[in-house]
């Protein structure tokens, strides 16, 4: 130390520093300051490290004995060098509040299992290496507002008590932020803290949890975590995956404007497996893409979604993730069947429950998507028993009832399908009934007399003109016949022959009908109130 005045540095209420100023080597700090707030690199170790420890620990018996102003032990600004609090106080509570307000730990730091009952301030601090407050109790406030975390932070199986207000807000984790297994028996708020990672996996949040406008470049993990009153994720940005795997939410959830995954990988996020809401009538999804979620085994038929984006098909529908997320991908291996192959029957599930959601909110044309949804994944599930089962599995999904609805209306989405439908169905049967021939109004029940047939109706030696006005008539009376076969006249004045004919007819009268039908489902469910 030489005499060249004292540290001008302010903490507190602007308290002056008073200490001695550091010797400190050319262009090693801004202004001369004393030793605690040098960034001397010589401090790492030998007489400088002793000296500076020696300090700390002087403090931190004035706060245990009680001669600390204001009950406040202040290391404001300090520049520590590698850093174990605990080796440095007693092991018993820390009852006085510890500042450490834009203080820099320029290696790793360490605070494990200590108890701060007295509140705590890390606020606007710079953590250069990896911390760790691995299973420390706040007794009263920790804020951590503004911290950036260069390293890992690690607050595994941390307590912030009831009493304790969780302030990390605008705080920044560079590397991965752990709190697995942490317990913020009070409000946590995490609002606008930008993460590289994010894993909060199994942890208590009693009361409030606030994410709002929080940034997670890579993931967010919050598996088996239990979230009490109300979980704020407003304007969140989570550019990987998101996990709420086997969370459960007591309260209300808003995910207004949340920016999940939103690529063309096959990758997931956000991930709702096993996810219990407990009033999912107050769980909220505003204007937020939801393309690459994964809802199996979460019941979502009473949460509110609004202006939400889903994944779309080739047709236009939306779709769910789960149609596409690869089996072999970790999300993925779940939705495995017994013989491997995808399970659409829990798939058809969460249609069924979309379906149902949308429809409560009359929100019909979405309903609509979702039941053609449902609907695909009755076709695409394959028979697993019985004889010729191979077959069967082969044939299933191209000629099975459910294709087959498909084909004529989109699973009943559709009303100009089975309209063309109809309108071919006549039209083959037009150009059918001449084949097989057509009784006039003198034939007798079983059809005696010569039909009139396409070769019948050419009259002999006769020009091509006259043949094909002959012709054109014939078929003008065979499209008659048609439309009163489809409408069930029992006075037509010309009927299919017998029997070919008549068995046409019944023919005509099944598919008829029965795409009819499909044309007023489809009337009604396009057009429903």
């Amino acid at each position: 130390m030489n005499g060249h005045g004292i540290c001008l540095v302010k903490w507190g209420d602007d308290e002056v520093c008073g200490r001695e100023v550091h010797d400190a080597p050319p262009n090693t700090d801004v202004r001369p300051v004393c030793l605690m707030h040098s960034r001397d690199p010589n401090k790492h170790s030998g007489e400088l490290l002793e000296q500076f420890n020696r300090e700390i620990k002087e403090m931190i018996e004035e706060g245990f004995i009680g001669m600390a102003a204001n009950n406040l032990v202040a290391f404001d600004h300090f520049v520590f060098p590698q850093f174990n609090f605990r080796l440095l106080s007693p092991d018993k509570p820390v009852s006085f509040r510890c500042s450490f307000h834009k203080s820099v730990f320029t290696e790793k730091a360490y605070f494990g299992s200590t108890l701060f009952t007295g509140g705590v301030d890390f606020s606007d601090c710079e953590f250069v290496r990896d911390v760790g407050f691995v299973r420390c109790v706040f007794g009263q406030e920790a804020n951590f507002h503004n911290a950036i975390f260069s390293g890992e932070g690690h607050f595994h199986h941390a307590s912030f008590e009831k009493t304790s207000q969780a302030d990390f807000s605008r705080s920044r984790f560079r590397r991965r932020g752990w709190f697995l297994g942490a317990k913020f028996l009070g409000p946590a708020d995490f609002s606008n803290a930008r993460f590289l990672e994010g894993d909060f996996s199994e942890t208590c949040f009693a009361e409030d949890l606030c994410f709002k406008r929080a940034h997670f470049h890579s993931e967010l993990k919050l598996e088996a975590a239990q979230i009490g009153d109300r979980a704020d994720f407003e304007g969140a940005r989570i550019c990987g995956n998101a996990s709420f795997k086997r969370a459960q939410f007591a309260g209300r959830v808003n995910f207004e404007g949340t920016h999940f995954r939103h690529d063309g990988s096959l990758r997931s996020g956000p991930v709702f497996m096993q996810t219990e809401f407990a009033r999912p009538e107050e769980v909220h999804f505003y204007k937020t893409n939801l393309g690459h979620a994964l809802f199996y085994n979460c019941d979502i038929s009473r949460v509110d979604f609004s202006s939400v984006e889903w994944r779309k098909r080739s047709n236009g529908n939306c779709m769910l993730f789960e149609e596409g997320v690869p089996l072999e991908k970790p999300h993925g291996t779940e939705l495995k069947t017994t013989d491997g192959s995808r399970d659409y029957g829990l798939i058809a599930q969460i249609y069924q429950q979309l379906k149902k959601n949308y429809d409560t909110q009359l929100d019909y044309w979405t309903a609509d998507h979702f039941h053609y949804g449902e609907m695909e994944m009755q076709r695409r599930a394959l028979p697993n028993t019985g004889r010729l089962l191979g077959l069967r599995q082969r044939l299933h999904p191209i000629v099975g009832l459910a294709a087959f609805y498909r084909y004529a209306s989109d699973y009943g989405n559709n009303y100009w399908k089975p309209a063309a439908w109809m309108f071919a169905t006549l039209l083959l049967f037009t150009i059918l009934f001449p084949l097989l021939g057509l009784q006039g109004p003198n034939a007798d029940l079983k059809g005696a007399g010569s039909p009139l047939t396409y070769g019948s109706a050419w009259p002999s030696l006769s020009s091509g003109h006259d043949k094909f006005w002959a012709e054109t008539k014939l078929l003008g009376k065979s499209m008659i016949t048609a439309l009163d076969t489809a409408t069930f006249q029992r006075n037509s004045e010309y009927t299919p022959a017998y029997p070919q004919g008549r068995i046409a007819a019944i023919l005509e009268m099944l598919l008829t009908s029965t795409l009819f039908a499909l044309f007023l489902l489809a009337i009604r469910r396009q057009f429903r109130r």
